[in-house]
């Protein structure tokens, strides 16, 4: 799960924010040497986490190897959080960059938060330092690295992603994203509070903190929704991409899994315990779901302009330069996305009703394969 979070969602986000915000407030960024930095930084911390994480048995190898991942991961990210704070102090104050700006700067101090907590409990792992208060720290990571950092970083950007790509209408006046990011603040800290009353003692709050704030944050993402709903608009042949496709799915995650999370609420209010496989679905559909859909979706539109641009641009008439729509190879992308998301909703399925699962997360891994290799053949076209 710490490879996934960290090795693909985080690497993604760090990378991409630094560079858009550079475009986003018409800017150049503050520093390529401090992001070469946190990457070496990020990169050491996770291959130290990883390490430690698979010889949790042998002492004497985990325990460097965490505390490696307690510096390296915490420091590499607060260099990237540091580069971009020094970009925002040379921007210009645009539009859609106003509109974005409360979402990263929140997201960003989620990610400090969510990062350190998580250095605590790495080297918790074979100190023990915590004690019992590992109980309380573990949802407090948990809050500020998913939600806090994740689900508040992709839905800012998104009210700028959806309109620079021309998922919906270059015009469009989003309604709510005042309110989802103030939901999503109330949500996140009523997690926090869950988690420092769990801490004193106090773990009878949690029955009602818990489903409260999983309420705001499900109404949160149905919000943001509703807002980008333009996205579904019916567009012609020559306006539909694997990115339209990519986003369209991990909206349609996002809604299932709020609904989810909402029938999870009711039921705990109800009395019924529902069975665990429920909430892995939950965790299931938000990140490979929601979270991946988004990330190919973007990638898809954001490698082919980095590589034109550095390679082709200007240089657009000349024999043998590609057009920017077929930098990817479209066919390959369509195909990559079917299998993908249908190993995502049959595993889905699988784990709500306890049908085998193995079939459906062989097709997940092949569809991630063919995206994934799609993409870097682009980066190093």
């Amino acid at each position: 799960m710490h490879l996934y979070a960290l090795g693909w969602g985080s690497a993604v986000a760090l990378g991409a924010l630094q560079q858009m915000t550079a475009v986003v407030f018409a800017t150049v960024l503050r520093s390529p040497r401090l992001a070469q930095a946190a990457f070496v930084l990020f990169a050491v911390g996770l291959a130290g986490l990883v390490t430690g994480f698979l010889t949790l048995a042998w002492p004497a190898v985990s325990r460097p190897a965490l505390a490696v991942a307690a510096c390296g991961l915490p420091l590499g990210a607060g260099f990237a959080v540091a580069n971009v704070a020094l970009t925002l102090h040379t921007g210009r104050p645009t539009a859609r960059g106003q509109l974005i700006r409360p979402f990263v700067r929140a997201a960003a101090g989620y990610l400090v938060v969510g990062y350190l907590v998580g250095a605590a409990l790495a080297l918790n792992l074979t100190t023990g330092w915590l004690g019992l208060a590992w109980r309380a720290a573990l949802p407090l990571h948990l809050a500020a690295a998913v939600a806090g950092w994740f689900l508040m970083l992709v839905t800012g950007t998104s009210y700028h992603l959806l309109t620079f790509f021309g998922l919906v209408e270059k015009k469009q006046v989003f309604r709510w994203p005042h309110t989802v990011r103030r939901l999503l603040h109330a949500g996140i800290g009523l997690v926090i509070l869950a988690a420092a009353l769990t801490g004193l003692g106090w773990e009878g709050w949690t029955r009602v903190l818990i489903p409260l704030a999983a309420l705001l944050l499900a109404a949160a993402c149905g919000l943001f929704v509703w807002d980008g709903r333009d996205l579904y608009a019916p567009r012609g042949r020559e306006r539909m991409n694997p990115t339209v496709g990519y986003v369209r799915a991990a909206h349609v995650y996002l809604v299932l899994g709020a609904l989810l999370l909402i029938g999870l609420c009711v039921a705990g209010a109800s009395g019924v315990r529902p069975p665990p496989a429920w909430l892995t679905a939950l965790g299931f559909l938000a990140a490979a779901g929601w979270l991946s859909n988004t990330i190919l979706g973007y990638l898809h539109r954001i490698l082919p302009f980095v590589v034109w641009h550095n390679r082709y641009w200007g240089r657009g008439r000349e024999p043998g330069v590609p057009a920017f729509r077929v930098m990817v190879n479209l066919p390959v992308a369509w195909l990559a996305m079917g299998v993908y998301n249908a190993g995502v909703a049959g595993a889905a399925v699988a784990l709500l009703t306890a049908l085998p699962v193995g079939g459906f997360l062989a097709l997940l891994g092949v569809g991630a394969v063919l995206a994934a290799g799609n993409l870097l053949w682009t980066l190093l076209r």
